[in-house]
């Protein structure tokens, strides 16, 4: 699972930076060696993540599953919502672990705000998987976004 997640946030390093990657990532400065199992922190902000994406999902297509929002804009509006949530998931995650960052990595609190981004684009993704996947047991909202 952790490789799944590193993967995934793999691709927006260039966005957040190599330090925050490293640490999130499982790096440990003491030791100088990558510790994955309980330090890789990517899988439980990735299962956060396409929780999120998953609650949003269930509430629009079976909970709330209206005639009157089954336009593409709601369900925009909707992914936002999720993208939104996980911004500042990943940002207050990320914040929260500065102080537990070691000596040799430099990370910033703009750093973090970055991973929220990333976390915010890693949500919408997951969001627009499942709603391809799974709309079509909906009975008002099947045909939403397209």
């Amino acid at each position: 699972m952790n490789i799944i997640f590193s993967w995934i946030y793999g691709w927006f390093i260039s966005i957040f930076g190599e330090d925050l990657d490293y640490h999130l990532f499982g790096y440990e400065c003491q030791g100088d060696e990558f510790v994955l199992g309980d330090r890789c922190l990517y899988t439980p902000i990735g299962l956060v993540a396409l929780g999120v994406a998953i609650l949003f999902f269930v509430l629009y297509y079976y909970i709330v599953n209206s005639a009157k929002l089954n336009r593409w804009w709601h369900w925009v509006i909707v992914m936002l919502l999720v993208g939104i949530v996980n911004f500042f998931v990943g940002h207050a995650w990320t914040v929260a672990e500065l102080p537990n960052m070691g000596g040799c990595l430099t990370v910033y609190v703009g750093d973090c705000w970055l991973f929220g981004l990333a976390n915010a684009i890693v949500s919408a993704l997951f969001f627009i998987i499942i709603s391809f996947a799974g709309k079509w047991g909906s009975s008002q909202c099947k045909h939403t976004p397209f």
